[in-house]
């Protein structure tokens, strides 16, 4: 997919980094419906209570859990792999490009995992955090995506930008941004966060049976 590009107060380009602002309202909107139920067991005081009954038959099942538990640490590898795409040469830059784009649209099926895999329940302790670390992840990073698409849409050349307008979109979406690298570094904080509650999640479950 071609990029459009805009002048900023610095007359450096910033290609346009998102397909649109109603593209990313959509998928924030459909992120927040698929985190609902784990955000509510997070504020229940019954975290470890009944399961959602359409997955409790389901969660009987030993390989039922394991499947859905192997399916989000696929998801979760994956979306780490992502960092690999810097060590590849220019000749495969479309691949990861467009792997680029399979990572950012990846939180709904993750999220949709995690539900099927706890039932709608945030469990206690480690657990608890590594849910919350996941849904904070997610929806702080889909909202940030909201937020860069509306100030580059407010910077394009026919929405006759101010030059507040264009500083702002090359503080959002360039590389050398304050607000595209504070929110880099924080997802990156969040991700490391929970990669480590992950494997003490699987080494917990697969150590104490």
């Amino acid at each position: 997919m071609a990029t459009s590009r805009v002048a900023t107060a610095d007359d450096h380009l910033v290609p346009a980094p998102h397909p649109g602002v109603w593209h990313e309202s959509i998928l924030f909107l459909l992120t927040l419906t698929a985190a609902m139920p784990l955000l509510a067991s997070l504020l229940s005081e019954d975290a470890a209570g009944h399961p959602l009954a359409v997955f409790a038959p389901l969660l009987e099942s030993r390989l039922y859990r394991q499947l859905t538990g192997a399916l989000g640490f696929g998801l979760i590898a994956f979306q780490a792999s992502l960092s690999a795409r810097r060590r590849l040469g220019a000749a495969r830059r479309g691949l990861w490009r467009r792997w680029e784009g399979w990572h950012r649209h990846a939180g709904v099926p993750l999220l949709l995992v995690a539900l099927a895999h706890t039932g709608g329940r945030s469990g206690y302790n480690l657990n608890r955090w590594l849910l919350l670390c996941l849904l904070v992840m997610v929806l702080l990073t889909q909202a940030s995506h909201v937020l860069k698409a509306h100030l580059w849409s407010r910077a394009r050349p026919e929405a006759h930008p101010r030059q507040a307008d264009l500083r702002r979109n090359q503080a959002a979406n360039s590389d050398e941004g304050w607000l595209h690298q504070a929110g880099l570094q924080a997802h990156v904080m969040l991700a490391a966060a929970l990669a480590v509650l992950l494997l003490f999640h699987v080494w917990s479950v697969y150590y104490f049976g």
